[in-house]
């Protein structure tokens, strides 16, 4: 007697598969938080795809509100102009031994007065602490010719203006220090930028995406 041979099931109708959605095959669990890296219990957010705890998700809350406070502003005031006259010495010392306008220290000023202004603000950023920098980072640029400026020019006022205008003078004479300071500036606007966070959830462990 022989064995019968096994009819292979009929092929499924391609029409019939559909690609829009994504059909879960088990519960989805987050393991831990990416921040304190503790186990996700019952709820959970996520900040730009990334699991958080409601614990985490409440301290960040709490820091974004400081952001705002003043005495945060004082503080990247204060450091930031300490990196703006670290930054202007390096530069004036530079030009002074070597006798050349070294217009890549500037960059360097960008970066320093950018570290200063997000260590005094403790990490915040934001609109006001990029325009800090920038300003910072201008009179920065500014103030290695101060030196030059107040020694041919006897009007304190009239050398201040001058001092200001020093960078604009000189660049329009040498394009590239011009195109330098610029580096700079975007430099010291770049480090201070906020940045963008989507928060969602929250949702509940267990349940699939």
């Amino acid at each position: 007697m022989s064995t019968p041979t096994p009819t292979p099931p009929p092929p499924r109708d391609p029409s019939s598969l559909q690609f829009e959605r994504a059909e879960p095959v088990g519960p989805v669990a987050p393991s831990v938080c990416l921040v304190c890296k503790r186990p996700i219990g019952g709820t959970y957010f996520e900040i730009n795809g990334k699991v958080i705890c409601p614990q985490c998700r409440a301290r960040l809350d709490a820091e974004l509100a400081a952001a705002a406070n003043p005495a945060r502003f004082g503080g990247a005031l204060l450091y930031g102009a300490g990196g703006a006259a670290l930054g202007a010495a390096i530069y004036y010392a530079i030009r002074a031994i070597t006798g050349y306008e070294i217009g890549l220290v500037a960059i360097v000023v960008g970066i320093l007065v950018a570290r200063g202004v997000r260590k005094g603000a403790r990490g915040a950023r934001g609109r006001r602490y990029q325009v800090l920098a920038l300003v910072l980072t201008y009179l920065s640029i500014a103030g290695t010719y101060a030196p030059y400026v107040f020694r041919e020019v006897s009007d304190p006022f009239a050398a201040v203006i001058t001092m200001l205008a020093a960078p604009i003078i000189v660049g329009v004479r040498a394009p590239l220090s011009l195109i330098i300071a610029g580096i700079a500036l975007y430099e010291a606007w770049r480090l201070t930028r906020p940045v963008a966070l989507k928060i969602t959830g929250p949702y509940q462990t267990g349940v699939a995406a």
